[in-house]
């Protein structure tokens, strides 16, 4: 299965079609409904987030649109309560602000604000969400085989993950359990990737992202 990466130019219908892929894969995920009222709420973030993902990030992406990752460079800053009229992104913002309840927004903020604070000092690739519609295709794997072998291996990688079962995934790259931070009745499982990881895993990344090609 082919990965295809955004140029930031991604036409309106592929960013909808992945959208609807993430907003179907968290749709069940406990954070997102301690934040959105529905799923219509969660889709409409999804959207959005795929609008600044193609502007300030990075979209890997099958080619039948099935999975998608979004993913940060080092030095670029998350979307804040604070940033978020200054990114250029003031039409998609007041869409968003219409879309779902002031409530929502309120528990978002306020959730990625204290994430903020947990984050590495050190500059790092930041994955934001992973998803697939194929549950048992490899499709997870492959994309992050294909972030780890495209960024630099000098930087950290980062992730919060919010299912403690979705760990053991993580683990497979490399990733470890640095920190558990809980907010409001809700843990987060804080995860890491240095570059001594990273080189000892990528052998074995290697053939992991062979196997899902055969």
């Amino acid at each position: 299965m082919e990965i295809l990466l955004n140029k930031q130019n991604m036409e309106p219908g592929k960013l909808k079609q992945l959208a609807d892929v993430l907003a179907v894969a968290f749709a069940q995920d406990p954070i997102m409904y301690s934040i959105f009222i529905n799923k219509k709420e969660i889709k409409k973030f999804m959207s959005f987030m795929m609008t600044y993902f193609n502007k300030y990030g990075e979209i890997h992406y099958t080619k039948d649109l099935s999975g998608v990752a979004l993913w940060l460079k080092p030095g670029e800053s998350f979307i804040s309560a604070k940033n978020m009229f200054s990114k250029g992104l003031l039409k998609d913002v007041t869409r968003l602000l219409f879309s779902v309840s002031i409530f929502s927004l309120y528990r978002l903020f306020s959730i990625s604000n204290f994430l903020s604070k947990n984050k590495p000092l050190e500059a790092h690739y930041y994955l934001f969400a992973i998803g697939s519609s194929q549950k048992g295709k490899g499709t997870g794997k492959m994309l992050m085989n294909f972030a780890l072998n495209r960024f630099e291996k000098e930087h950290t990688y980062y992730l919060e993950n919010t299912n403690v079962v979705n760990n053991s995934f993580y683990e497979k790259f490399g990733f470890s359990l640095t920190k558990e931070a809980s907010f409001k009745g809700r843990t987060f499982f804080l995860m890491s990737k240095n570059a001594q990881a990273h080189n000892n895993s990528s052998k074995r990344s290697i053939a992991m992202c062979y196997r899902d090609s055969a």
